[in-house]
């Protein structure tokens, strides 16, 4: 597959543009509404997570992170990607949600600047789609 379209359009080298290249085939209309989605939907799956979090459930935390994993997958972070599992894996593992504060917090953070990269990609879609 070829990360150059049609148009010339690349996918940032701050996401895996080569998995992104492949997974929309050319097709940044389909990237334009994947990107979109995500956006509007993602604000919804990280409250699943603060409320478990909230809980000190660490069972559901986990699984409220397997969930916005997935999502942030088909945006091409793979660095949150790999946050999310390393963090998905220490809720399998913690005694108590207390073990997991300075990393919850740090995922946040990097959860934040992830949304600003993948706001930014969708922007740059809407305008190569103009």
């Amino acid at each position: 597959m070829n990360s150059d379209f049609g148009n010339n359009f690349q996918f940032s080298p701050e996401l895996d543009h080569k998995f992104l290249a492949e997974l929309f085939d050319g097709d940044i209309i389909y990237a334009e509404t994947v990107f979109g989605d995500f956006l509007s939907n993602i604000s919804e799956y990280w409250i699943e997570v603060e409320q478990a979090w909230k809980a000190r459930d660490t069972a559901l935390l986990k699984s409220s992170v397997h969930k916005c994993k997935t999502l942030f997958g088909y945006v091409g972070h793979t660095s949150i990607l790999a946050s999310l599992t390393t963090f998905e894996n220490k809720c399998a593992t913690a005694g108590s949600a207390t073990e997991l504060e300075a990393e919850y917090q740090q995922l946040n953070i990097e959860k934040d600047e992830a949304l600003k990269k993948v706001q930014k990609e969708f922007e740059r879609l809407q305008k190569a789609n103009a």
